[in-house]
């Protein structure tokens, strides 16, 4: 992205020498972007040990994609370039030529040839790529590794168990092409391919582990036939061959929760698949009453067996309840908990301490079998004695005694506040950890959230604009009936609530908090919108509070964006989202601080505004990032993107058309420079969306400027309030993005 340095100029009665010398320094510049963070946060899906070169980790992710190590796991590369799809479920490696790496992804299966720096999607001979749904969604994937260019994917989203056809597609030209078989889908239709497996001995047979039973083909899946002697029932989550004594097998059944007794765990079979037999001495296995949350129930997923030794075998827990990483070294007769974290404790958690190692994937070395790696809900662990210790390879504490990031980012950003009185310190809301702050620009964090009231969800922090160390914080999840305001007065230390049902605000999660900085420091004036009831206003810097949303459109409709005039505290512009009750939404504005409001995107509907921006320069200039919308009733799709009006709301164009604009900010510094961020939900084939994108001339032209950006969903958008040539992206999978002008 290059644009007139001129035009950078903070204010325009700058002397003549000071525009060239600015002219000479920011000669031809392009906004870069670099990735900061604590580390971690995340989904890990999926996670795979190079078979030649024990350094080399790789690890997927649920919304940030693929990320490689090649030091060990001491530091991580975010590595996204081509995928248009950040879920990854499966990794697999060539066995002979490393360098080639594939992934199952929910849009299918994507192929690099030079060792992950850059991706393709492999479609051809599956299904056309839909808009609206994910039209062939890989949830399994394996290597022939007798002859890697032989590959087998199958159907279906395993993680939430759904878009199951029974159906497995096979590639014969090293995933270039592909061709259906669907023999399984004869004896089980809609089966969802939890997990495919072949004999290294006989790369004819192939086992598929499915929600409708465990089945085998001889005949490299042109036929299938069910093997689930000594099976309790038919609802299998992995399967898993030996590699060098392949009539050695384990099968993992998921226990449907609320259904007793227990009938889940690890089944051992050892002649190929024919019979099997339980082994889950010492596998807790309690199941949650009926209704309770399904994580209640114990449950494996994931299981890896050493390459040397059949018998000994690692199984990991996806529940809260029995919540670990479990080995046996008989073959699965008796198991015990090897991630532990209270008695003679071995686990080093790393930051994220306030989880359960609930494990989503696992993988052994193939070349030192003693190295093991998994990953869970937020964090990788790794074990270099066969699970006796563990340690965090997804961040690094410092001298100091916070957390630096080593690249393995995955988070979801809600919001970025930069200090008022010191510009290196940063308040970051994520969605999920709760509230992390630096102190250095990002380059170290810790987490801060005693007493607030909702941790794991941060919508908002702001300051006090004349008050050092003063901030209040919203919070909460939709849906879960908690969160609310709460208020700091030592930079973030510590917080105690101010809004509650106690002190007028309802009960549940707070969102796009504003500030009046024209009020009394001792009496300022906050605005908050509170799970989807309302807005809501304090006059006592949020002591009590009152509802104020008199006129604001129909009280059934979420307000979905806020924003205060920067020149006039008394003007505000709030959106109402459309429902059933109030199909078409809205854009509505005050001029006497929230007492009376009136609707103004008159001749044009809006229905589903996103963020809010006004320019601080010339304030009837407004901009709206909006999602396009489909209206049922009235059969009529509503464009989504940027829309710019010049005096105030009358009329509307609009400047940058996207199915989904999710942010859009003005330049403090320099109003002709406004910022748009654009993302995609992650329900259809190839969700990535424009990413970030920069106008120069006041939003009538815009241009993308993702160079380091990694992820190209962006959640928010905050210019440093300090530095004009620094910006900062938020984003829903790689977190924290820093974007510097640089010549």
């Amino acid at each position: 992205m290059r644009f007139n340095p001129c035009r950078f100029m903070t204010g325009c009665t700058a002397a003549p020498l000071l525009i060239v010398i600015a002219a000479n320094v920011w000669a031809d510049p392009t906004l870069v972007w670099r990735n900061a963070g604590p580390g971690g946060g995340g989904w890990i899906q999926s996670i795979a040990m190079d078979p030649k070169n024990p350094d080399v980790i790789h690890v997927g992710c649920d919304v940030g994609g693929y990320y490689q190590s090649r030091d060990g796991g001491r530091t991580f590369r975010i590595q996204n370039r081509g995928l248009t799809d950040y879920f990854v479920q499966e990794i697999v490696v060539d066995p002979i030529k490393p360098a080639i790496i594939y992934l199952a992804t929910q849009s299918g299966v994507f192929k690099s040839s030079d060792g992950g720096a850059t991706w393709k999607l492999k479609r051809k001979g599956f299904p056309p790529a839909s808009e609206y749904n994910f039209s062939a969604p890989v949830g399994a994937l394996v290597l022939d590794p007798s002859d890697p260019r032989v590959l087998y994917a199958g159907i279906g989203r395993p993680r939430r168990c759904t878009a199951g056809r029974g159906q497995i597609y096979k590639s014969i030209d090293a995933g270039e092409s592909w061709r259906l078989l669907d023999g399984i889908a004869t004896l089980a239709p809609g089966a969802v391919i939890h997990r495919l497996a072949l004999r290294p001995d006989r790369p004819n047979v192939l086992f598929a582990a499915t929600d409708k039973g465990l089945f085998m083909s001889r005949d490299a899946g042109v036929s299938w036939s069910r093997r689930e002697a000594g099976l309790p029932h038919r609802y299998l989550r992995n399967v898993l061959v030996h590699p060098r004594q392949p009539d050695v097998m384990y099968a993992v059944l998921w226990s449907p929760p609320g259904e007793t007794p227990w009938r889940g765990g690890v089944y051992r079979s050892d002649d190929g698949g024919a019979t099997w037999a339980s082994r889950n001495n010492g596998l807790p296995q309690q199941v949650a009453p009926p209704g309770d949350a399904w994580q209640k129930t114990c449950n494996y997923i994931r299981i890896a067996v050493d390459p040397r030794d059949p018998d000994r075998v690692y199984v990991g827990a996806n529940s809260w309840w029995g919540a670990g990483l479990y080995r046996s070294d008989d073959g699965g007769r008796n198991w015990k908990l090897c991630t532990r974290r209270r008695e003679t404790p071995n686990t080093d958690p790393g930051w994220i301490t306030f989880w359960g190692i609930a494990v989503k994937c696992l993988a052994v070395s193939p070349l030192h079998p003693d190295t093991v790696v998994f990953g869970d809900s937020g964090r990788v662990l790794r074990s270099d004695d066969a699970g006796r210790h563990w340690r965090p390879i997804y961040s690094r504490r410092t001298a100091s005694g916070r957390w630096q990031g080593n690249g393995l980012e995955v988070t979801c950003l809600n919001s970025v506040t930069v200090d008022p009185f010191q510009p290196r310190k940063l308040f970051c809301g994520y969605a999920d950890i709760g509230l992390m702050i630096s102190d250095d620009g990002g380059t170290t964090w810790v987490r801060r959230i005693r007493g607030l009231p909702a941790q794991g969800d941060i919508a908002r922090v702001v300051c006090d604009p004349q008050r050092r160390d003063i901030a209040w914080c919203c919070d909460g999840k939709p849906g879960l009936g908690r969160g609310g305001v709460s208020l700091t007065a030592d930079g973030g230390l510590s917080w105690h609530v101010v809004g509650s049902p106690q002190t007028g605000l309802p009960k549940g999660a707070a969102a796009f908090l504003t500030l009046d900085p024209s009020t009394p420091p001792e009496a300022r004036t906050l605005y908050v919108v509170s799970a989807q009831t309302g807005l809501f206003k304090s006059v006592d810097s949020g002591r009590t509070w009152t509802a104020c949303d008199n006129g604001l459109g129909n009280p059934a409709a979420p307000i979905s964006a806020l924003t205060m005039d920067p020149t006039d505290p008394k003007r505000l512009l709030a959106a109402r989202r459309a429902t059933r009750d109030a199909p078409l939404g809205g854009l509505f504005e005050t001029r006497d601080s929230a007492a009376h409001w009136k609707q103004i995107n008159r001749g044009i509907d809006f229905p589903d505004i996103r963020a809010i921006a006004i320019d601080p320069a010339a304030p009837r200039t407004v901009f709206l990032a909006c999602r396009r919308h489909y209206n049922r009733r009235l059969k009529r799709n509503y464009d989504g993107g940027v829309f710019r009006s010049a005096d105030g709301g009358q009329t509307w164009k609009l400047v940058f058309k996207d199915r989904f604009a999710s942010s859009v900010r003005v330049n403090p510094h320099n109003h002709l420079t406004v910022y748009a961020g654009t993302t995609r939900h992650p329900y259809h084939d190839n969700p990535v969306a424009p990413g970030f994108l920069v106008s120069t001339d006041g939003g009538l032209s815009w241009t993308p400027a993702n160079d380091g950006l990694s992820l190209r969903g962006i959640s928010t958008i905050e210019p440093d309030p300090h530095d004009p040539r620094r910006v900062y992206a938020g984003t829903g999978g790689n977190g924290l993005f820093i974007g510097e002008w640089r010549p």
